[in-house]
């Protein structure tokens, strides 16, 4: 945006002094402040001028001087003059507009007064104009009449020759100015702002209609603009402020997407269309307006966000948000566009804080994705009882990555699904047709389209006829146009084209020759075009851009140069937020692209100008110019024909995002193979680089069919042991063993390392990642101690061939630390996995691995830590790395939805259900929607799930699940594969927890035995099987879900040590002979207490002395041991800490004992309601004794009011909310206090 300067004139003329004007130098001065007011005016202070009742001599320096300083800046001049005027003449053609100075005369000439048309010809005529930026003119003068026209006419001259853009604004037509009404309005205009215009600016166009409504019966304003002598609708950059009152009355203040609002909105007229989007918004959640290209979709969406452009049909403030997704780069910045809008109602910023408040920690909020955390899950707590709904509009979700607009749709289709009838939140989109809209338009959803359809030749002559405009080119618009936009601009241009060449047009670019043709002979302006119409239509150009381009093509970017040819083109170029630095701008419609390409390149400078955008986007350092080649380069590089620099562009400008990736390459496999041919080795590359990320998507059968198709075309194109043939046959192997087929994938693993090896060179990077795949798919097979033993070799190898930082060292090293974890089995091993993948994360961040790389690091890392037993650990850091998964690669990426799956298990370990369950109900959806039917991850999901139900204490519900489940699981992978036995195994055990006895036992035989045929007789699923099976046999139950059932090796059912034993009492378990060597990780035994000190107990285990610290004495808090045991008791211990080099062991008694918190849940799910006893009352809230032997707690924040009842030994009754294993806590709400008398806990 050029800098702006004001000169302000108030000026009574002492020849009149019958008629003193006493307010021009109060409301000049005030109009001079407004103007120079930064945030409003926005003129420069100190390069303004005001002037108050000058002589002639000063009145013209002064003009002359403002015009030159505005030149020289490059700014744009604001001149208003507010005083005395007299229209000299007879005749309206030779009547001369005099401005009167204080010396001036009623009866004025050259030398006692301002004749401003043939003065102001002769400034802007000079050297003085030169730079000038245009010229706002404002004129409040008495006795104007048609001289105003007169100046209009001189000024237009003066404009041609000087190539300045003028906009005028005068007071009156052929009447007597009375009192400054006009000044006074727009001064007022600019202080407060126009509420009713949704309008970051408030040009000369809206301040006529604002002016005569306030001066009714005194003043009829005039407006007239102009560029190059060339009469034009309106300059939209040369505004007289900024709409102020905007930022309070309109949600698309101060945004790019108001900016093009507004400009799609010029001159806008209401259609049918229109009328039933508003009919189908009032009736449905959910309004679709889908239409091709072209056809007024975003138009709608404007007009719905502008109410003024059709006040009869739209009331004010109709949308709470309007987003446009072309001026969006994600799903993020959507959300959180709309979010800032939706803050300005206080009905959703009430409903953000209680939607907030429904979540106990706020990582939990964070851990939602941007558009469930910002928009929908606000909108879902909106109070029913508000009379005006909340309409959200979002145009051109078409626009969108792919996977950005399903989970948009799906989003809010779900969202709008699950409320009742009368909530009232409305969704408007926009897009062009596609599959995914289609499949939203399920019975069961509200979704409502409304279809565009290019306007009919009768609605196009209806429309001519009520402009005033010659039918004539009726037949030639109704084949062209595609919007009503387009018939907008076409029937502009019948005004400059002559009706004989609109007779002769016989096609679109008839029409655009006659029209423009004229106007591309000028440098500058042809410079603009050509530089547009290599961007294609829409406002996509920064303005810089289009500057420093054309300097390159014209050798001039002067603001001035460009703003004249901008506004001599009037509406052919779409602007969005004119006159600021934020401007972007292009060509309105695909046919005058199509129309101007060819032009260009019939004159032999299409790619000429393609290399100069191309040229000046290297050099550029700019945000908009960076955010403008990222987007478009590559086009500019296809469309001069260099493929191959276009596909090293296409394959940089991945995103990590596979859907988003799997559409682009596809679109482009689609171009090149066009103009290539199918048998290019380009589309061999496109193939498997879609092959890649198909298998990343989740669908891997997909994935291996492709790159069987591309290793077909590589064989006979480039030979076997091509390198790209090797490549896709690693790729091949890859997804092979993800399907089951790990043998084959091995054998292709190694069959590629020897081949590459031979003719690449045994230190090549693709034998290296052939060795690795090879160590890879070994521990698949089971043999982890020699995948582990290969992966170290590999790495040391790797480290000096490749470099520690290298991708496949990488790689390897994460494999080894997978292979650590299983070759070493038990919690321990799992340990010294993700002790590991956390060396490597640390490794990765050192030498500046790709962002997503790292991301995979940290997930293998969550899960060993879970695998470790850390389930507090798992949940933290699954708290950390789901948004950042989601935001790097989608939330319905299979790896964000593995998060999501750790996550939801060890919720559930620490638990807390209720949580767990919700997560799963997210999962498992996406995972049904993203994965395969046959995928592990999503069986494992559902079974875990049911597990979690059950917890809860829905048995009978959580069985039938599980049943469901497995039986599907079965029919798609048959009953021996591994994780179908392990389903199996499930409904087994939980079917005997149902008491179902008989058929668990059934159950069990039957899972038993084919675990023993296909995993061996000693593998640990089988031998944990059968123990439970035995103890079902014997006690008719299996363990409970208490701490007992962690155990790996479970407590006899009967006492080891037999009757003798109890009888001799403690000396006789003590005399026993017991080693360290005779301990291993979570062993029972029977000890016997032989002291007690202030941090725990020391007990004997035979002739073997440990230690059991206070804190795992009991489940309860001590403050001391001997609250809960005495020397010589006999108690039963677990192992949970061994020191090899000390040879000291740590017992715990808790840890064999059910845990009472454990039972106290599974008895007492979320939502049951109990009766306690207060035990404690403080300013954090109360205690709470429940039955079961465990407190709770109720926070004062959270019952408040009924805090002050609570005292001491009060019986309660509460609900349960959360019980939290880890922190060992229960959340309580209260209900009501029982009796007043106080009762002994």
């Amino acid at each position: 945006m050029s800098a702006r300067h004001a000169l302000v004139i108030g000026s009574s003329c002492d020849g009149l002094p019958a008629n003193p004007l006493k307010f021009v130098t109060s409301d000049a001065q005030a109009l001079f402040q407004a103007l120079t007011d930064p945030t409003k005016g926005g003129c420069e202070h100190d390069k303004s001028v005001l002037l108050l009742n000058p002589p002639l001599a000063e009145l013209s320096s002064q003009i002359k001087r403002s015009v030159h300083h505005a030149g020289r800046a490059g700014a744009s001049l604001v001149l208003s003059f507010l005083g005395h005027g007299v229209s000299v003449g007879t005749d309206l053609t030779g009547r001369r507009l005099y401005l009167l100075p204080r010396d001036g005369s009623p009866t004025p000439d050259t030398d006692s007064g301002y004749e401003i048309g043939r003065r102001l010809t002769e400034i802007l005529m000079t050297e003085d104009a030169y730079g000038l930026d245009g010229l706002l003119l404002i004129l409040d003068v008495c006795h104007a009449g048609v001289g105003i026209l007169n100046c209009a006419q001189d000024a237009a001259a003066a404009a041609a020759q000087a190539d300045v853009r003028v906009e005028m604004l005068a007071a009156v037509f052929d009447q007597v100015a009375r009192q400054g009404c006009m000044t006074k309005t727009i001064t007022r205009a600019i202080r407060h702002g126009l509420p009713a215009l949704s309008s970051d600016f408030i040009t000369t166009f809206e301040a006529v209609d604002t002016v005569a409504e306030a001066c009714l019966n005194e003043e009829e304003p005039l407006r007239f603009a102009m560029a190059r002598g060339r009469r034009i609708s309106n300059d939209p950059s040369l505004w007289i402020a900024r709409n102020t009152a905007s930022a309070h009355n309109w949600s698309l203040a101060g945004t790019h997407a108001g900016g093009l609002a507004v400009e799609l909105t010029r001159a806008y007229q209401a259609t049918a269309t229109l009328r039933q989007t508003v009919a189908s918004v009032e009736q449905h959640p959910v309004t679709l307006v889908e239409g091709s290209a072209g056809a007024g979709k975003s138009t709608i969406i404007a007009a719905l966000a502008r109410p003024e452009s059709a006040p009869k049909l739209i009331p004010t403030a109709y949308l709470a948000a309007t987003a446009f997704c072309e001026l969006v780069s994600s799903l993020g910045e959507l959300a959180q566009q709309l979010h800032n809008q939706l803050l300005r109602l206080e009905v959703f910023r009430d409903a953000a804080s209680d939607y907030a408040a429904g979540f106990t920690f706020q990582r939990e909020l964070l851990i939602q994705s941007p558009l469930q955390r910002l928009v929908l899950g606000p909108l879902t707590k909106v109070r029913l009882d508000e009379a005006d709904p909340i309409r959200i509009a979002i145009d051109a979700i078409d626009r969108l990555p792919p996977s950005a607009e399903r989970e948009l749709v799906r989003a809010v289709r779900e969202c709008t699904e699950e409320r009742p009838a009368e909530w009232q939140v409305r969704f408007i989109m926009s897009g062009r047709p596609t599959m995914l809209a289609s499949d939203a338009r399920g019975p069961d959803t509200a979704l409502h389209t409304v279809s565009l359809s290019p306007p009919t030749a009768p609605e196009i002559d209806r429309f001519l006829t009520a402009t005033g405009r010659s039918a004539v080119a009726l037949d030639l618009i109704a084949d062209s146009a595609q919007s009503w936009l387009d018939v907008i601009v076409l029937q502009e241009a019948m005004a400059d084209v002559a009706p004989d060449d609109l007779a002769r047009a016989g096609h679109i670019s008839d029409l655009y020759e006659a029209v423009l043709g004229p106007a591309i002979r000028d440098p500058q302006t042809s410079a603009v075009l050509t530089v547009l119409a290599t961007t294609g239509s829409g406002p996509v150009l920064p303005i810089g851009v289009l500057a420093g381009v054309c300097e390159q093509i014209s050798g001039s970017s002067e603001g001035a140069q460009i703003g004249n040819a901008l506004a001599q083109l009037g509406r052919w170029v779409v602007r969005s937020k004119p006159g600021t630095p934020e401007e972007h701008l292009g060509l309105c419609h695909e046919s005058l692209v199509a129309w101007m390409r060819a032009r260009v390149n019939l004159e032999g400078g299409g790619n000429a100008a393609h290399d100069e955008v191309l040229r000046y986007l290297e050099q550029a350092s700019d945000d908009a110019a960076a955010s403008y080649r990222a987007r478009y380069e590559v086009e500019h590089i296809w469309l001069l024909a260099k493929y191959s620099d276009a596909l090293e562009l296409i394959l940089q400008q991945r995103t990590s995002r596979p859907v988003d990736n799997i559409a682009r390459l596809g679109a482009w496999m689609d171009r090149f193979t066009s103009e290539l041919g199918p048998d290019h080795p380009t589309i061999v590359q496109l193939k498997l680089e879609i092959a890649w990320w198909t298998g990343r998507s989740g669908a891997l059968s997909e994935a291996k069919a492709l790159c069987e198709s591309a290793i077909d075309q590589c064989v006979p194109s480039l030979g076997a042991h091509h390198v790209d043939t090797l490549r896709a046959r690693l790729l091949l192997a890859e997804y092979l063993g993800r399907t089951g087929a790990v043998d084959a994938a091995l054998a292709i693993s190694a069959d590629v390392r020897r081949a590459s090896a031979q003719h690449l060179g045994p230190e090549s990077e693709l034998s290296m990642e052939a060795a690795t795949e090879v160590a890879k798919w070994t521990g698949a097979t089971g043999d982890w101690v020699t995948a582990l033993e290969l992966n170290r070799a590999l790495l040391k190898e790797q480290k000096r061939v490749l470099a520690q930082g290298h991708r496949i060292t990488h790689k390897t090293h994460g494999q080894y630390a997978h292979a650590l974890g299983y070759a070493h089995r038990g919690k321990a091993g799992a340990a010294r996995a993700a002790s590991e993948y956390e060396a490597l994360e640390q490794q990765q961040v050192r030498s500046a691995a790709d962002e997503v790389d790292v991301l995979f690091t940290r997930l293998h890392r969550l899960r060993w830590t879970g695998k470790a037993g850390d389930s507090g650990g798992a949940v933290k850091l699954a708290f950390q790395l789901i948004p950042e998964l989601s935001d790097a690669l989608g939330p319905d990426d299979p790896s964000t939805l593995t998060a999501w799956s750790i996550f939801a298990q060890h919720k559930a370990k620490t638990g807390h259900l209720a949580e767990a369950i919700q997560a799963y109900d997210y999962l498992i959806p996406r995972e049904r929607r993203v994965l395969e039917p046959d995928s592990p991850q999503a069986l494992y999901s559902r079974i875990n799930r049911a597990t979690t139900l059950a917890r809860t204490g829905a048995v009978a519900d959580a069985l039938k699940d599980m049943e469901r489940t497995t039986a599907e699981y079965v029919a798609h992978l048959g009953p021996d594969q591994r994780d179908v036995l392990w389903a199996r195994s499930n409904v087994a055990y939980w079917t005997a927890r149902a008491q179902d006895t008989s058929r668990a036992l059934d159950l069990y035989d039957e899972v038993i035995a084919d675990q023993a045929r296909v995993l061996g007789a000693q593998h640990e699923s089988v031998v944990n099987n059968e123990r439970v099976r035995e103890r079902l046999r014997s006690t008719g139950t299996v363990q409970s879900a208490g701490a007992v059932q962690r155990l790996h090796t479970a407590l006899p059912t009967s006492d080891p040590l037999g009757p003798t034993a109890r009888l001799l009492g403690s000396q006789e378990v003590k005399s026993r002979v017991v080693r360290y060597e005779d301990f291993t990780d979570e062993q029972a035994r029977h000890a016997t207490v032989a002291a007690l000190v202030d941090f725990g107990a020391f007990v004997e285990v035979g002739s073997f002395t440990g230690l059991v610290h206070i804190s795992e004495i009991s489940w309860l808090t001590l403050s001391h041991p001997s609250e809960a045991l005495k020397i010589g008791q006999l108690v039963t211990v677990v192992v949970i800490r061994r020191d090899p080099i000390k040879r000291h062991v740590e017992f715990s008694i808790k840890r064999a004992q059910a845990d009472p918190l454990l039972a106290f849940h599974e008895r007492s799910p979320i939502g049951s309601a109990l009766l306690g006893t207060v035990t404690s009352v403080s300013h954090l809230g109360a205690d709470v004794q429940l039955p079961g032997g465990v407190q709770g707690s109720v926070r004062a924040s959270q019952d408040v009011a009924a805090h002050g009842e609570l005292r001491f030994g009060r019986r309660v009754e509460v609900v349960v909310r959360d019980v939290d294993i880890d922190r060992r806590r229960i959340h309580l709400t209260l209900v009501r206090a029982l009796d007043d008398d106080p009762v002994a806990p």
